[in-house]
């Protein structure tokens, strides 16, 4: 018989130890300040910033306390300078095994470094590039973009503990703001201990609801290393409510890009968010929990395409939706984009360019399958499998130029006018519901067939026929191409014009038109050009009609989900000129 001495064993057990993964700092926002500024790569003297990836410090975590150190349960940062010179270390706020933050040594110079992570299991690969600046100066925001909440505290008038401001705890009017920022420059002491206070920033100004608020302090804070403070006293009165409203810091010449603050009107309870988020569901997300909304689709989409010198006439009547549950993060995200992106003229018409990445939430489970009934029949809708698992959704009927389109044959059901009930069995997250809405006649675009370019000249007239009188109609244009104003610039640009049914008619203003990118004939037959044209006329129901709410399983109910019936025509491509 073979015995193991104990020496032995030691050492058979550190050969078979898992070998452990070097930290790797991620690809896409490896490393960046935590300020929400235009290029979050800058990293200014003296200020906070993180670095994500993966193995970079100790899985569950870990608070450093004050004064900082270089390092953290044998976890660093170093910025190496591209152009020579001794390594910087950072001063370590927290270390976990996805997320580092750190604090910049003031003494850090300006220029262009490479960032590598340290750690008990090695160091990171080639260093992330970033670029020291002395200042670049922003507010701390919930999702790190422009138009994203702003962190910070409303201050007790007693002197008691500041609360959290959120969109579950919204400022009211005379209310004291403490916001958080980093950014504002190097100081002369160390970084790693509590700074000094000293106003930095005497004539800066809050922007906000069209007025000027004065900033009673800008300056390090002094409980937090690297942090910045701004102090704000709010007017009792003339501020706009809601629980995003966009405002920004303006010192001298600089002004930071917008942020938003969620504010209450006097006589209010709560803020109204933008996205109809519920007060019960801000409470939800205040506490780290999670919403759950929706979408529900009965359609019909006519379109119109060239290609080869041939037109062809597609109709497709189909139902989608799904249930979604988002996190804070994820809610936040999609409010910062819905308000820069939603800025209306005074014809009712938005300009914006697109956003990649918008926030799709994780869809969650509400039954096998769903059931649709119409005035003239009754459909089982099923769901998807693999990622679109918890996707219900079925094509009814499919035309191309009059006949059946080439593919699987669909059952052959027409939308049209009429009540049609939605019900669902329940399933894990959504319980059994139940509900009703009553489609309008169908829609149409009448002067589709003549509409075969965007003059960018005159104006553009939109008209059509059917609906009801409240239904909403929509108009929309999409071109990818080059910016009017920086033609060296590509954008995925468009504009979206609202108006009723009953008018029969929505006129879009050429002085709208002219931000359009232009794109001819020929670039839009080359699929080598990248340039794309469409232009869509469709109606849908009324403001707050086909709304209605599902239990939760775990109590509770969704947010407002729309069961939205929708007549959509469009034409591609469409040249501009």
């Amino acid at each position: 018989m073979i015995t193991l001495s104990t020496r032995s064993l030691a050492a058979f057990a550190l050969l078979h130890l898992p070998a452990l993964s070097a930290p790797r700092i991620a690809d896409r926002n490896g490393v960046r300040s935590l300020a929400t500024i235009d290029d979050r790569s800058v990293l200014a003297q003296g200020a906070v910033f993180e670095v994500n990836g993966e193995e970079l410090g100790p899985a569950g975590g870990v608070e450093a306390e004050i004064p900082y150190s270089g390092s953290l349960q044998g976890s660093s940062v170093s910025l190496t300078p591209v152009a020579g010179g001794s390594a910087v270390r950072a001063f370590l706020i927290s270390a976990s095994a996805r997320r580092i933050v750190a604090v910049l040594p003031s003494t850090a110079a300006s220029g262009d470094y490479r960032v590598t992570v340290s750690s008990q299991s090695g160091d990171s690969a080639a260093g992330v590039p970033v670029k020291v600046a002395v200042r670049a100066f922003g507010l701390i925001t919930a999702s790190g973009i422009a138009g994203s909440a702003a962190g910070g505290r409303i201050v007790s008038p007693d002197g008691g503990e500041p609360a959290a401001l959120s969109m579950a705890n919204a400022a009211g009017p005379g209310a004291t703001l403490e916001l958080d920022a980093t950014g504002l420059g190097p100081i002369p002491g160390p970084d790693n201990e509590p700074p000094g206070e000293e106003n930095a920033a005497p004539d800066a100004v809050l922007l906000i609801g069209g007025i000027e608020v004065p900033v009673s302090y800008l300056g390090r804070n002094p409980g937090k290393p690297g942090y910045d403070r701004v102090s704000i006293q709010l007017p009792a009165e003339g501020l706009p409510s809601g629980c995003a409203v966009l405002a920004q810091i303006r010192t001298g010449d600089y002004r930071t890009p917008v942020f938003s603050i969620p504010l209450r009107a006097a006589d209010e309870a709560a803020c109204t968010h933008p996205l109809g988020v519920s007060s019960e569901g801000l409470a939800a997300l205040a506490r780290g929990g999670s919403i759950v909304r929706g979408t529900f689709t009965l359609v019909r989409l006519v379109g119109q395409s060239r290609a080869a010198n041939m037109t062809f006439e597609s109709r497709v009547d189909q139902f989608s939706g799904a249930f979604a549950s988002f996190t804070a993060e994820e809610i936040e995200t999609m409010t910062a984009r819905s308000l820069l992106a939603a800025k209306p003229d005074a014809n009712g018409c938005t300009l914006f360019d697109s956003a990649a990445g918008e926030p799709q939430g994780m869809f969650v489970d509400a039954g096998p399958s769903l059931v649709l009934t119409g005035p003239a029949w009754n459909r089982t809708i099923p769901r998807g499998i693999g990622q679109a698992m918890n996707v219900y959704g079925q094509v009814l009927d499919s035309k191309l130029n009059g006949n059946p389109t080439p593919g699987p044959p669909t059952p052959g059901l027409l939308f049209g006018p009429g009540p049609y009930t939605l019900t669902g069995p329940g399933g894990a997250v959504v319980g059994p519901f139940q509900f009703q809405v009553n489609v309008s006649p169908v829609f149409q675009w009448t002067n589709m067939d003549a509409t075969t370019e965007v003059d960018t000249s005159p104006d553009l007239v939109f008209r059509y026929s059917g609906g009801m009188p409240d239904d909403t109609v929509a108009a929309t244009q999409t071109v990818r191409g080059p910016a009017p104003e920086e033609p060296s610039r590509i954008v995925s640009r468009s504009w979206i014009c609202l108006g009723k049914a009953g008018a029969g008619s929505l006129t879009v203003s050429s002085s709208l038109l002219q931000k359009m990118p232009r794109v001819s004939a020929a670039e839009l037959a080359a699929p080598s050009s990248g340039r794309t044209s469409s232009l869509t006329l469709g109606m849908y129901n009324p403001d707050g009609v086909g709304l209605f709410r599902a239990p939760l399983t775990a109590g509770g109910q969704t947010e407002l989900i729309p069961f939205l019936y929708n007549y959509t025509w469009s034409k591609v491509p469409v040249p501009v000129r």
